[in-house]
């Protein structure tokens, strides 16, 4: 399939998904579910409908890791869409109609576009043979738009929720009218209220005392006096080096004054509904401040001022991104990687993100749509497909980092003590399994050199890893060149240019085979080494799976040693910290030393070389 003809197939989706009218209040959950269902059979991918409720189910699309240990990758979304006025739109809202490259209808912002590039990101990875070290859940859940309670609120209580091993949350975010992205690491509390005030009633030709409108109106005077405030903090600092944006400040609306029951009647009661956004550090002040209202509303009897929660939310966690983490790392360097510009804020309104981190799990919210009108719950939503197609790119590169990430170091362990490498390497495996980790599965490691038959031409190397078993791993010796990384088919390839003289010699492959083992975020291979049948030592390589950063997780990997395997500080320095401090300098950019596999093959490139002229054990 051509890079078109995955746009289109795309597209396609995209379009079809918008067409099942999941909207509220009577959401097509049925179609959306059936839609869903063949979408995972296309990608090859496992499904599971899990019961919420009598009338709500989740959808779970799950690929599933190379690695059973790991946490998982959640990729959320919500099927429902809000209500639409037909009459303002200038295409049906659920045609999914394209005009001027734009994509028209309802959810095309608000979230289905999301949804569809999560799952064609996913796409694009399988066809490039991809294999995640970690579980990626794509999770489609009913009911966002009417608060959640019944969909995402209900999920995370559930068995099936605690069962997916959930490391890091993906939900939703806002479209940018600007090319810079909005990253959300929290919402605002949701306070839904409603004062109900009551007074005397009368004629209307009467000055009456104590009414109800009297009292509504100190409690409207000040909450909008609260309200001018808020935004005068957020006006004000837009011309300060510190800008506060709307997700940082309360808001306060009055949404609904309901009251009277004819012209000439005095009315005896007055409700006044109120939608309250509180920034996350001020809901508990907030609250006083409400309290502090109906004490200070003049009244003859407290019944007179009663104040009703119709929905409150809670306080709410954000997730820290002032502290380093293996997600938030992959996170911002895929941001650098495809050039995205970013402003992490709090999300102005309420996600099914609060939930998730209420529950521990870190989350952020975060809609790849720039450049682009924000337009959810409006007439005439939209999405440019460029935009679309441009997001889905960006997903396949964050969930490869996501799910790829790892710090590996390789050393040759020594074995003098021992009558052979392979006692060694059994009593190096015996204090490892008595540590805790447990065996998986073999590993292997091979390396084949071809001289060049051109004089002043360079040997080139080519390795192999059972960790990455679709790729070649070719470098050319004493070279400044960066390792070049094919597909397998490299290595018939090298064969066939021996064969047409283009290399002398293929000199003895050299092997590493042994044990793959793990121990909580740790894999461990440890193997013999040989050459033609002969032993030549003693290999170990150890990754951390989880750390990103080369250096960090350097520092991890020592220790790991030192504890596992009973190693004196003395041989960690020698084995580790001068043999590897060579690659931390050899990183690019040392303010983000970002591990790659090349950098383990170029270690075990290394070693093997330098074995194959040691003398055989």
């Amino acid at each position: 399939m051509t890079e078109k003809d995955k746009d289109e197939v795309a597209l396609q989706r995209f379009v079809e998904y918008i067409q099942i009218k999941t909207v509220q209040p009577e959401p097509d959950y049925d179609s959306a579910m059936k839609f869903l269902k063949n979408y995972a059979q296309e990608l090859g991918l496992e499904y599971r409908a899990v019961t919420l409720d009598e009338s709500r189910q989740a959808a779970l699309l799950t690929w599933p890791s190379t690695s059973s240990t790991e946490t998982s990758i959640v990729l959320n979304s919500h099927i429902d869409v809000v209500p639409v006025f037909e009459e303002h739109w200038m295409v049906p809202p659920f045609s999914g109609e394209i005009r001027d490259g734009k994509i028209y209808g309802r959810g095309t912002q608000d979230m289905k576009c999301v949804g569809i590039q999560y799952l064609e990101a996913i796409r694009r990875l399988k066809a490039a043979k991809y294999e995640p070290k970690r579980t990626i859940h794509c999770l489609f859940v009913p009911d966002e738009e009417i608060g959640g309670v019944r969909g995402m609120g209900k999920f995370i209580t559930l068995d099936e929720c605690k069962a997916l091993n959930i490391g890091f949350v993906l939900d939703e975010g806002l479209a940018s009218e600007t090319d810079v992205f909005q990253v959300y690491y929290g919402d605002r509390s949701v306070l839904w209220i409603q004062f109900l005030v009551k007074g005397n009633t009368g004629h209307g030709s009467r000055l009456i005392e104590n009414t109800a409108a009297e009292k509504a109106q100190f409690i409207l005077n000040e909450m909008l006096k609260f309200r001018a405030n808020e935004k005068e903090c957020l006006e004000k600092s837009e011309a300060t080096d510190k800008l506060i944006q709307l997700g940082n400040v309360t808001t306060v609306n009055l949404t609904k004054l309901t009251g009277g029951v004819q012209q000439n009647v005095v009315p005896d009661q007055y409700s006044l509904y109120f939608d309250c956004r509180i920034k996350p550090d001020g809901y508990d002040a907030f609250k006083e401040f409400l309290h502090d209202v109906i004490k200070r509303t003049p009244k003859e009897n407290d019944d007179e001022v009663i104040l009703h929660y119709v929905q409150d939310s809670g306080r709410v966690c954000i997730t820290d991104v002032e502290k380093p983490s293996w997600w938030l790392n992959c996170f911002k360097r895929t941001c650098e990687q495809m050039k995205c510009k970013t402003n992490w804020t709090v999300f102005p309104a309420a996600t099914d993100g609060r939930y998730l981190r209420g529950e521990g799990y870190p989350a952020i919210g975060f809609s790849p749509m720039i450049n682009t009108p924000i337009l959810l719950h409006d007439h005439n939503e939209y999405l440019h497909k460029d935009v679309f197609l441009h997001g889905i790119e960006i997903y396949v590169k964050l969930l490869e980092n996501l799910t790829n990430g790892e710090s590996a170091y390789v050393i040759q362990l020594p074995s003098g003590s021992f009558k052979s490498p392979a006692e060694a390497a059994e009593s190096y495996l015996e204090k490892l399994e008595k540590g805790g980790a447990k065996k998986t599965r073999p590993f292997q490691v091979d390396l084949v050199s071809y001289s060049p038959s051109i004089t002043n031409s360079k040997t080139v190397h080519v390795l192999s890893h059972s960790e990455y078993p679709a790729s070649s791993f070719a470098f050319a010796e004493q070279s400044n060149s960066q390792m070049l990384v094919a597909d397998n088919t490299f290595i018939a390839l090298m064969n066939k240019l021996k064969t047409l003289r283009a290399f002398e010699t293929r000199l003895p492959k050299m092997e590493a085979r042994g044990t793959r083992l793990e121990y909580q975020d740790f894999v461990i291979n440890l193997g013999t080494v040989s050459q033609s049948q002969t032993t030549k030592g003693l290999v170990l390589e150890v990754a951390y799976v989880p750390m990103d950063e080369t250096r960090d997780g350097y520092c991890l990997i020592q220790e790991f040693l030192q504890s596992f395997l009973n190693m004196p500080k003395q041989m960690i320095q020698k084995l580790i910290t001068e043999q590897l401090s060579h690659w931390i300098r050899s990183l690019k950019d040392k303010k983000d030393a970002e591990y790659t596999p090349s950098i383990t093959l170029l270690q075990y490139m290394d070693i093997l070389i330098h074995m194959r002229k040691q003398p055989n054990e």
